[in-house]
This record gives C-alpha cells, sequence and structure tokens, in this order.
C-alpha cells in the first residue's frame, strides 16, 4: 500500500522526512537534499551538499505561514563553501536566484509524492562562520504584499529613470566601453571622457557566462567611473554597456514634458512658515 505525502506527515511512526532544495538562475542550478541518499525528481539529481559543515548539510527554519512577508521568511543553514553560496558572497548577479522547497516521505510503503512547501527567492546571504551561511530567502507572495511608494511633492523628478512614468529610451543613453585599466573599485575607459559626468547616478552592465552583472555608478570623473560594489568580475579589454544617471532637475531632464518634480514649490510652508 503507498501512502502519501499527508498520511505520513501525520503519521506517529511511518514518517521519513526528507527535504530538496531547488535554486535557480538563468542557466545555473544547484540541487540538494537533505537526505544521505541522492534523490531524482524532475529528471535532476538532488544531491548532499559537497562541503557540509559539523552541524550538518543543509537544513532550515521550517515554514510559516502568518501572512506577514517578513516573518515568513525561510532562512536556509548550509556550508560557506557551497558553490551557489560563494556566488552570492563575491560577486552576486543582477538576477533573482529562484528557491523553490520540496517536501517528501521516505516510508516503508513506498512513497514517491512530492509536495511543494515553498516558492520565493534569496533575499540576502550572510556568513555564520567560517563553514557555514544561511539564506534568507523571502516567499514569493511577498510582492503582492508589498504597498508602493506615494508620489509627494518635490522639486527633484521623484520618478525612477528609464521607468515607464520617465519616459527615457533606454538607448537613448547607451554607450558601450571598453575596460582600459581598472582597480577594486574603479574602471577607466575612453569612451566616458566625453560625457562629462553625465554617468553619475547611472549603472554598467556586463555578462560572465551568461549571467548578467549591475553596478551602480557612484562617481565619474573624466573617463573613470567608480563602481558600487567594486569591479569584480570585470577583466581588461571586456566590452561593457554604460548607462548615464539622471540629476533629476529640469534643466538636464532629457523628457520634459513627463518631469515629476514641482519647480514652484515655496521654500516654507506659507501656513505654519515651516521648511517642506
Amino acid at each position: 500500500m503507498t501512502t502519501n505525502y499527508a498520511a505520513a506527515e501525520t503519521s506517529t511512526e511511518n514518517g521519513m522526512p526528507v527535504r530538496l532544495y531547488s535554486f535557480r538562475c538563468e542557466n545555473l542550478s544547484w540541487y540538494y537534499t537533505s537526505g544521505d541518499t541522492p534523490i531524482t525528481f524532475e529528471l535532476e539529481p538532488f544531491l548532499k551538499p559537497t562541503f557540509i559543515p559539523p552541524l550538518g548539510g543543509i537544513s532550515d527554519s521550517g515554514i510559516r505561514q502568518t501572512g506577514q512577508p517578513s516573518a515568513d521568511t525561510l532562512k536556509i543553514k548550509i556550508g560557506a563553501k557551497e558553490p551557489l553560496v560563494q556566488l552570492c558572497l563575491k560577486n552576486p548577479p543582477a538576477q533573482e536566484i529562484e528557491v523553490i522547497l520540496y517536501g517528501r516521505h521516505l516510508t516503508a510503503e513506498g512513497n514517491d509524492e512530492f509536495v511543494r512547501l515553498f516558492s520565493g527567492q534569496i533575499g540576502s546571504v550572510r556568513l555564520i562562520d567560517s563553514l557555514q551561511a544561511e539564506l534568507s530567502c523571502t516567499i514569493l507572495t511577498s510582492r503582492m504584499q508589498s504597498t508602493g511608494l506615494r508620489l509627494c511633492w518635490t522639486r527633484a523628478c521623484p520618478h525612477i529613470f528609464l521607468s515607464p512614468e520617465c519616459g527615457v529610451d533606454k538607448q537613448s543613453v547607451h554607450l558601450v566601453g571598453i575596460v582600459e585599466n581598472l582597480d577594486a573599485k574603479k574602471i577607466e575607459s575612453s569612451a566616458l571622457a566625453t560625457l562629462g559626468s553625465r554617468a553619475l547616478g547611472g549603472y554598467c552592465e556586463w555578462k560572465t557566462d551568461n549571467l548578467l552583472y549591475r553596478r551602480t555608478i557612484e562617481q565619474h570623473f573624466t573617463s573613470q567611473i567608480w563602481l558600487l560594489g567594486g569591479t569584480h568580475g570585470i577583466s581588461l579589454g571586456q566590452a561593457i554597456d554604460i548607462y548615464f544617471g539622471c540629476p533629476k532637475n529640469l534643466n538636464n531632464c532629457l523628457n520634459p514634458a513627463n518631469y515629476g518634480g514641482f519647480v514652484g514649490l515655496p521654500d516654507k510652508n506659507p501656513f505654519e512658515h515651516t521648511p517642506f
């Protein structure tokens, strides 16, 4: 007789729980199991982690269904030297890393039912110690529950640059630069010399192993730009896509018809004589 997952979960002695952890990002994937033996599911082999810390292979904090995204965060503990952890710590990609958690019971009756327990993405990664790391994973429904920003009266434009509200074409602020020199914080390209300081507040993109990486430009001086998060993953002679920033004022707006600021906003509240 075959026992389903629900019966094994509520059984007093037939339950043998095992968890399957699926992590995916573009063409990269990592599949782990909390059990001692490999399990094949949807044609993918789920294996024990390669680097096992003293406290075990891979585990999680348990499923919570409170309705609050912060409280429903799933925390997964895994070896700090796993390739997934090293990718997140050293050079996190711009794309989200999808997380799916499956549950199964290895009962004597031959239960083959897999149940999806959690769907979301990796929000942050921290090292517990030199051997173990913790992945904080946000639940998928947190996107539907989050409220949007309110549009307030400001002199500066409140629109996100290159968003539909902004209306500026992304290609109109695009420049391809060849990395001629770099260190840990900045890169140099002669293509930037003609921009003045327009790249400030923009970002640059490049691909490595088919993964997209994006870094914000913190500072721009002549042909050099400083990147938030450093230049790890960029090599000499590499072509990168550079997108200019926006100073958020009407004088330099590339689409004045959609400018969202209010340049006539007074310095003081006329009713209370306090600053806005």
